[in-house]
């Protein structure tokens, strides 16, 4: 297990862990710079940070996070995190939504 200030690492064979926790210092750097915590970013942020520091699957997730939100018309900060794991399962089913 790896804890930082706004990551936590659990598990994983020591190469997958080990690249986690790369991904996570190169997170928390560009976090620190930026001075902002994670959950401060909107998905659009988010997304940008995921791809400046190549962590295509964070980058993926907030896309997905943004086009749903965006599909819903909905805010990021108006959301809950049952709201927003929801939405993610939602948008893995390739449904679409009535609005």
């Amino acid at each position: 297990m790896t804890r930082s200030a706004q990551c936590l690492v659990v598990g994983g064979s020591p190469e997958t862990h080990d690249e986690l926790r790369e991904a996570m210092t190169r997170l928390e750097i560009e976090l620190d710079e930026m001075q902002q915590d994670l959950g401060d970013l909107n998905p659009d942020e988010l997304a940008e940070l995921a791809f400046r520091i190549d962590l295509p699957e964070l980058h993926h997730i907030a896309v997905r996070l943004d086009a749903g939100l965006d599909l819903q018309g909905r805010e990021f900060e108006d959301l809950t995190v049952e709201e927003l794991t929801a939405l993610l399962s939602f948008e893995d089913t390739g449904a679409t939504v009535e609005t």
